[in-house]
């Protein structure tokens, strides 16, 4: 009898477990895009306004779609990367060497044609409001660039003594500070174009800097690199703390208010999440090494775009509110400021999602 007892309270038990499984992939198999279009090959860069209104892509060409799925232009321009203000005004792009900025109705402000030899945009960033645009270059030759442009076009950093391609290139949302990398070096601008410091953070391999954060007042700044380690400067240059994590750092972002870091690698299939102090607060295995991470201006909400395709919603305490499979995470995984939207795509689809 006790035996069969046993055995009964193990069956339901273990189909509680079943059905709670199941439950958990079936609420994931329920999230679904407000809407997919279908966009020209090869989506590089995806961007966001603070409330989700406008979604931009760079793809075949610069396009800028509306929160509900209609395409509100197409710039042939063959951008490689693509930023929008908060206000989703203006519109930044990058093709080859030239930058462009447009308006949210289509307007062309300017366009301004590249050096002759620099060959790719790797990076854009552009302030809250819009009044500042930092580009990082690659050139084979002359190695890479930082630029910093105001709004009307005028350029205000020109930089060009880098040992590598800029990469990082990040922008504090008030436009006060830049903060790029360029080999092992972390370099950090203020908005008239002056170098504030520059600091080694890693002399023993080549080209480390991969990915660079910076919070809304360009108080706090971190650096990823290939070394595996994340490091975590103030404003003034001090390197407070380094972190180890078990991968190539690719993904870095820092809360508006610099409190918190979340991290992400290749080849190391976890986020991690940092407070300010380096304190490790939470680590997720997402399976596969992260290609984008965001987070929302409040920090509520992180999203995690994967090598596998697989796209995850994750809150501040660290729990994995959904995944998504075979969306993609091409171009990154933007949420908007106010947490309320996603987006992602395929090589070839955008997707908008709805944070209810």
């Amino acid at each position: 009898m006790f035996v069969k007892r046993f055995l009964s309270l193990l069956f339901i038990a273990s189909l509680i477990l079943v059905i709670a499984g199941c439950s958990i992939i079936s609420n994931s198999n329920k999230i679904s895009p407000v809407w997919t279009n279908t966009v020209g090959d090869g989506v590089a860069w995806i961007n966001m306004n603070y409330d989700g209104a406008y979604i931009a892509v760079a793809a075949d060409s610069a396009y800028l779609f509306g929160n509900d799925g209609n395409r509100i232009w197409a710039k042939d321009v063959n951008p490689e990367v693509i930023a929008i203000d908060s206000s989703g005004d203006l519109i930044a792009t990058g093709s080859d060497a030239d930058v462009y900025l447009f308006k949210v109705n289509g307007e062309l402000l300017w366009h301004i044609i590249g050096d002759p030899g620099d060959e790719d945009i790797e990076a854009v960033s552009m302030s809250d409001d819009g009044n500042y645009i930092a580009f990082g270059t690659y050139n084979p030759d002359n190695n890479g660039k930082v630029y910093l442009y105001k709004k009307d076009g005028s350029r205000v950093i020109y930089y060009t003594t880098l040992t590598a391609y800029a990469d990082g290139v990040s922008l504090s949302g008030d436009g006060s500070y830049l903060a790029a990398g360029s080999g092992g070096t972390a370099l950090f601008f203020d908005n008239s174009g002056d170098l504030l410091w520059q600091e080694e953070v890693d002399t023993t391999t080549l080209d480390t800097i991969t990915a660079a954060g910076i919070s809304y007042n360009g108080n706090s700044v971190a650096f990823g690199s290939t070394d595996k380690c994340v490091y975590y400067f103030n404003n003034q240059g001090d390197l407070k703390w380094k972190f180890q994590t078990e991968g190539t750092i690719n993904q870095i972002k820092i809360s508006r208010d610099g409190e918190y870091i979340a991290v992400g690698s290749v080849y190391d299939d976890n986020i991690y999440f940092l407070k300010s102090d380096g304190t490790l607060l939470w680590k997720v295995d997402v399976d596969n090494w992260i290609r984008s991470i965001d987070m929302d201006y409040g920090c509520n909400f992180i999203t995690v775009g994967t090598d596998a395709d697989d796209m995850f919603l994750i809150n501040k305490n660290g729990t994995v509110l959904w995944k998504y499979t075979g969306i993609g995470s091409w171009g990154g995984t933007p949420i908007s400021g106010d947490g309320k939207y996603i987006a992602s795509a395929t090589n070839y689809d955008v997707s908008l999602f709805k944070n209810d």
